[in-house]
């Protein structure tokens, strides 16, 4: 099937065809990398079809297609696949092309998923550019207290770069520009929380 409205069609047949599963299954997910639907759609099937662990020929088609997604959603959809041999090259591949074509992409995520996958490879020419796009997002200005705020005890939250004072769901919770978006599912697999828990206290927050 070529037509990517057929798209769900062949996964439900799929899920109903234990001996034709892998071939159906491929085909489904070459039908999502063509549809025009939005990246959450594209990016939630992907998850399901991971989630079946069909084979590893299907975890890689569907990694390497995520690469078309590129966005933060993908890349740390893929980054759950580093530790596993039969997609560590596949997974490492999606998740270089994400960030370093993506200059927004500069938390502290960013750079520990880039750290690994420079010990996992032995290209010298990647690890080059590991490491050049590593230098810059460290060079990134972050946000800073002023000198009233700090006065006053404010702490800050989010500096621009990281949600290492965050938890919760950081994957449709994400950085973009020096703030912190969600997905258009508004954060379907959770929320966002500070670590620290607060009370009786003046929150400052700018929003669009």
């Amino acid at each position: 099937v070529e037509n990517p409205a057929f798209a769900d069609t062949i996964y439900a047949i799929a899920m109903n065809d234990a001996a034709n599963r892998e071939p159906l299954m491929m085909n489904f997910v070459q039908l999502v990398a063509k549809s025009d639907k939005s990246d959450t759609y594209k990016i939630t099937a992907c998850r399901n079809v991971l989630g079946l662990n069909i084979s590893d020929k299907v975890n890689n088609l569907i990694i390497n297609n995520l690469a078309l997604v590129n966005n933060y959603q993908a890349m740390m959809l893929v980054s759950y696949y580093l530790d596993d041999p039969q997609t560590a090259q596949q997974a490492a591949a999606t998740v270089c092309e994400i960030a370093m074509n993506n200059s927004n992409y500069n938390g502290n995520e960013v750079v520990e998923l880039l750290q690994k996958i420079k010990t996992m490879t032995d290209d010298p020419t990647l690890i080059e550019e590991i490491e050049r796009h590593v230098t810059w997002i460290t060079t990134v200005m972050k946000y800073e207290l002023s000198f009233d705020e700090k006065k006053n005890g404010f702490e800050l939250l989010f500096d621009g770069t990281n949600l290492d004072s965050w938890t919760g769901d950081k994957t449709d919770y994400f950085i973009n520009h020096g703030t912190i978006c969600v997905t258009d599912d508004y954060g379907d697999e959770g929320s966002l929380y500070t670590i620290k828990e607060y009370s009786d206290f003046i929150y400052r927050f700018e929003f669009c």
